[in-house]
């Protein structure tokens, strides 16, 4: 039996433009890992009563299932490392500020840094 040659045509979709997020939370179930980045950006308006300010928050969600989630865990460890030996230490928020929440199925850790 002579093998048959195929071609395989793909396309990469690279997404849309970079997104900067200042706050992020991550839940689990079983199967998945949902991480939920955030960007809080504040608005402010010139109506004719006076400037009506506003908060915007846009949402992007990737999903992952618990091998990737170790495997994304590993390689930001590794890169945190090499990112502080050459630029120094990382300075983190304080426990305080941070929030854990825990449910029955689901489990999240909610941490955020807002620059701005």
């Amino acid at each position: 039996m002579v093998a048959e040659k195929r071609k395989l045509n793909f396309g990469i979709n690279h997404g849309g433009p970079a997104f900067f997020s200042d706050s992020a939370t991550i839940r689990f179930s079983e199967s998945k890992f949902a991480l939920d980045f955030k960007q809080t950006s504040p608005r402010s308006d010139e109506l004719p009563d006076g400037v009506h300010e506003s908060i915007m928050i846009n949402h992007n969600v990737i999903i992952i299932d618990p091998i990737m989630a170790k495997n994304l865990l590993g390689v930001l460890s590794e890169l945190v490392k090499k990112y502080e030996k050459k630029f120094g230490k990382i300075k983190t928020v304080g426990k305080k500020k941070r929030e854990t929440h825990t449910t029955k199925k689901k489990d999240s850790i909610k941490a955020s840094n807002y620059i701005g």
